[in-house]
C-alpha cells in the first residue's frame, strides 16, 4: 500500500528556463494540449542536458531489461494473484468490459489513495488489455504479486522501467526528494506518468509536504502558475 513520506527538503539555486510563457492563460488542464506542452519540454529538457549526462563522477548503469524480459521463466505464472493499488487520490473502480455480451464485470472498488484489491492472473491479463494506459500513467500500481516473483512479473509485463529502476511509480513521492537532476531525468524519461506525479505534488503541497521551489517551477514552467495550488 502506498504511503505518503515527509519530505526532506534540500535547497538548490537552479536556473529553470520558461519553455512555455503562454501557457499560464490556461486555467485547466486538456489533456491533449497537456501532453503536447511535456513533449516540447521534454525535448528542451533533453537536448539542453545532453552534454553532461554524467556530472557527478556517479556511475550510469543502463539495464537491458528487454533481454532480462526475454529470459523470464513464466512457470506457473497463471496460477498467481495480483495486488493492484490506487495511486489516485479519487475512487478507482477496476472493471472488465464483456465483449461478447456488452455488460461490465466490476473486479473491486478503491475508495481513496492506498486502498488496493486482488485479482486473478486471468481477471488481471483481461483488465490490463482493456486499460494498460491507468498502468503506464502510474494511476494504478501493482503493489504485489502472490505466488510469483514479482520482478519476473514486472519483466513480463513490460513495465520494468516504472518499476525497477532506482525511482520506481510504487513510491512515487520519493522522486520529490530527490536531486532535482534526478527528478527533472526521471519525468523527462517517463512522461507518461507526467500528470499522476503533477497531481501527487498538489496534494502534498496542500499538507505541507512539497515544498522544493525548484520542483514546483519544474511543474509550473510546463503547466502553467494558474492551474497550481503552489503559484
Amino acid at each position: 500500500m502506498a504511503t505518503i513520506k515527509k519530505a526532506t527538503v534540500e535547497k538548490k539555486p537552479t536556473v529553470i528556463k520558461k519553455t512555455e510563457p503562454n501557457i499560464q492563460e490556461k486555467p485547466m488542464l486538456d489533456m491533449d494540449t497537456v501532453n503536447k506542452m511535456i513533449q516540447l519540454a521534454v525535448a528542451q529538457a533533453l537536448e539542453s542536458t545532453k552534454s553532461k549526462e554524467i556530472e557527478n563522477n556517479a556511475e550510469v548503469v543502463k539495464v537491458d531489461f528487454e533481454k532480462k524480459r526475454r529470459e523470464v521463466d513464466t512457470t506457473g505464472i497463471e496460477k498467481c494473484k495480483v495486488v493492484l493499488t490506487n495511486n489516485t487520490f479519487g475512487k478507482f473502480v477496476v472493471g472488465l468490459k464483456k465483449s461478447r455480451s456488452g455488460g461490465a464485470l466490476f473486479l473491486g472498488t478503491m475508495d481513496e489513495h492506498g486502498d488496493s484489491c486482488e485479482l486473478e492472473y486471468s481477471e488481471y491479463i483481461e483488465y490490463a488489455s482493456q486499460n494498460l494506459k491507468f498502468f503506464k500513467s502510474g494511476e494504478l500500481v501493482i503493489s504485489d504479486v502472490i505466488g510469483y516473483d514479482y520482478d519476473s512479473f514486472i519483466l513480463k509485463n513490460n513495465l520494468a522501467h516504472l518499476y525497477l529502476d532506482k525511482y520506481k511509480v510504487t513510491e512515487l513521492e520519493n522522486i520529490f526528494d530527490a536531486p532535482y537532476n534526478e527528478f527533472s531525468d526521471f519525468l523527462n524519461a517517463n512522461t507518461s506518468i507526467f500528470e499522476t506525479a503533477l497531481i501527487l505534488s498538489c496534494e502534498l503541497y496542500k499538507v505541507g509536504k512539497f515544498n522544493h521551489g525548484d520542483k514546483q517551477a519544474f511543474f509550473r514552467n510546463i503547466v502553467g502558475a494558474n492551474s497550481l495550488p503552489y503559484n
